[in-house]
């Protein structure tokens, strides 16, 4: 008899604890790594407009995509100080009816 659990996730693969566990961590450093790009790229984007901005005479608009350049690197160093960090993971046991161990 199978006793440990199984997961279906939304598209209808089928996992055990374990290897769902290691599915999910992958695809949430995916989306992360996504965004981290995107806001690398939003950086580089606004440096590129305050600069032409900026010689076109244009000071206010210098100044707003600066401001939005220096948000968006901001927000992309708080993203990988949160990537540095480890995920917990407690351990799992198979003959234990597919919980992990409690804290």
């Amino acid at each position: 008899m199978d006793t440990l659990p199984y997961f279906t996730c939304h598209i209808g693969h089928r996992y055990g604890a374990d290897s769902m566990e290691e599915a999910q961590l992958h695809r949430m450093e995916q989306a992360f790594e996504v965004a981290l790009r995107a806001l690398n790229e939003r950086a580089a984007l606004c440096r590129r407009l305050a600069e032409t901005a900026q010689g076109m005479g244009q000071a206010l608009s210098a100044k707003r995509w600066d401001e939005a350049g220096r948000e968006a690197r901001d927000r992309a160093e708080v993203l990988i100080r949160f990537l540095g960090e480890e995920w917990i993971r407690p351990p799992f046991h198979p003959g234990s009816g597919g919980a992990p161990d409690r804290f």
